[in-house]
């Protein structure tokens, strides 16, 4: 009950300094139209004051953005927290309670249907070994010989079709796999949780996001400044190649 009073206390926070947010993004958007107006009036005081007003309203916002991503993820780890509690709970009840019970019955089980295919297999041999004592009988004795329906053996009937479709209901592993992506750059990459999709522990996650990505090493930005140099020179030598004109013309000294 604690960590709902304390979770209900978070969440309440994080509405104010949402709603906080928004009244100073309001206030923001309104002192860069009183700037923009003081502009056009060339009245350099009021502009001075309103830019003033800009550059406190911005540091406000960024530190309350800051507070808001620090308390969600604390709401966060708190909800994981508890759910990791409630998953080691279901696990034990689902792996040593559930699954060993639901072996034991199928283990069960089976030594049942061994017992009744035994009983199929003995009652088929039963009647073979019956139409072979007439046959034999009735050839002896120069007797009738009696006719019987035709009993189509075990592994010819509807219930094989069965056995052989039965163990393969079994599964081999259901582990899913950690699918990943990479930033924009293709040199880090994070899990997306995509695994666990349907699930609390999911709907937590998105909540808070993913985990930030990793800074990027000296190496790595190294490979990025040269990155940036060589696209540089493309530009440059993309820019100093004659312009074709609108008019469809050949500029001089192109040809």
């Amino acid at each position: 009950m604690r960590s709902d009073e304390v979770s209900n206390a978070v969440g309440e926070a994080v509405v104010t300094k949402q709603q906080q947010l928004a009244e100073k993004q309001k206030a923001l958007e309104d002192a860069r139209g009183r700037h923009a107006l003081a502009k056009e009036m060339n009245d350099w005081q009021a502009m001075g004051i309103e830019s003033g007003n800009i550059t406190a309203l911005r540091e406000i916002i960024a530190s309350i953005e800051t507070e808001l991503v620090s308390d969600r993820e604390a709401d966060a780890v708190r909800k994981a927290k508890d759910r990791l509690l409630g998953i080691r709970r279901a696990w034990d009840s689902v792996a040593v309670s559930s699954i060993e019970a639901a072996e034991q019955r199928v283990v069960k089980k089976i030594a049942e249907l061994s017992d009744e295919i035994a009983k199929l297999n003995d009652g088929y041999s039963r009647s073979v070994q019956l139409r072979a004592e007439a046959a034999a009988l009735s050839d002896r004795f120069n007797l009738p010989k009696p006719t019987f329906p035709d009993v189509p053996p075990p592994a010819r009937r509807d219930v094989a079709v069965a056995l052989t479709i039965l163990p393969n209901t079994l599964l081999a592993s259901a582990w899913r796999s950690e699918p990943t992506e990479q930033d924009e750059h293709e040199m880090r990459t994070r899990r997306t949780y995509e695994e666990a999709n349907g699930t609390l522990g999911a709907e937590i996650i998105a909540a808070a996001g993913l985990k930030p990505w990793e800074p990027l090493t000296e190496r790595q930005q190294e490979i990025l400044a040269a990155r940036e140099r060589e696209k540089e020179q493309t530009r440059r030598a993309l820019a100093g190649l004659p312009k074709i004109p609108t008019d469809g013309s050949i500029p001089l000294g192109s040809l």
